[in-house]
């Protein structure tokens, strides 16, 4: 593989959006390291040779820091154009704050934000100066464009991974592009039926605009159609 130049890293690849992704990247050229919690799903392993020669799998818990640091040992020396940070979860999705469980409201604030932006603190020295940082937030983490506030719990765990990202990207000074992807509404596991995206019409889209975020310094909170989000 000493002859691709672009070189991805996903967190979260084992399902869904993350999923689509390593398979999009893939369809593209590029070299994907994709991580799971699991055996990797059948998609990754059915690929045509050519294809598998340019993926690696990873396990990774992105809420277990020692899980992080381990993954940042092993890949010790790899250089990667792009690191996604993809995993979440979404529950109580109708519940107010006097109902929802305390340790389900914890567990999305820990996947949804801590994680993502703890692994890319974790890894970002394997990205070099003209990378994309990203992490999959979404519009319902937007206090200006989330106008019903729905999904409160999920939409603060999205919140709070926009500040985070924010405190992150100061940090960085003008040395990458640091990006909040808001993948649309889209037809998955999580997503739920109900959703008016499928996710060939949002993954495609997200990759164009995180593949054009190179070479493009600080914070950007974007759509999947290219658009600045409001904050």
């Amino acid at each position: 593989m000493s002859d691709i130049r672009n070189v991805a890293l996903v967190l979260g690849a084992s399902r869904g959006l993350g999923l689509a992704m390593t398979k999009d990247l893939l369809a593209r050229g590029w070299a994907v390291v994709a991580t799971v919690r699991a055996p990797p799903p059948r998609a990754l392993q059915d690929l045509p040779a050519d294809v598998a020669e340019r993926l690696d799998v990873e396990h990774l818990d992105i809420t277990s820091a020692q899980d992080l640091r381990a993954l940042r040992h092993r890949l010790e020396g790899r250089c990667f154009n792009l690191i996604v940070a993809n995993a979440g979860v979404c529950t109580d999705i109708d519940a107010n704050m006097d109902a929802i469980p305390d340790d389900r409201f914890t567990a999305m604030m820990v996947t949804n934000a801590l994680g993502p932006v703890r692994a890319l603190e974790i890894l970002q020295d394997l990205a070099p100066p003209d990378s994309v940082l990203a992490a999959m937030s979404s519009i319902l983490g937007s206090q200006t464009e989330n106008v019903d506030g729905i999904w409160a719990a999920y939409a603060a765990s999205k919140a709070a991974l926009n500040m985070l990202l924010h405190d992150f990207a100061s940090r960085q000074a003008t040395r990458r592009a640091v990006v909040a992807m808001a993948p649309g509404w889209v037809r998955t596991e999580m997503g739920g039926a109900s959703a008016n995206l499928s996710i060939e019409e949002s993954i495609p889209r997200v990759v164009d605009v995180l593949t054009g975020q190179a070479g493009k310094r600080g914070l950007h909170y974007l759509n999947y159609d290219g658009r600045t989000v409001s904050w």
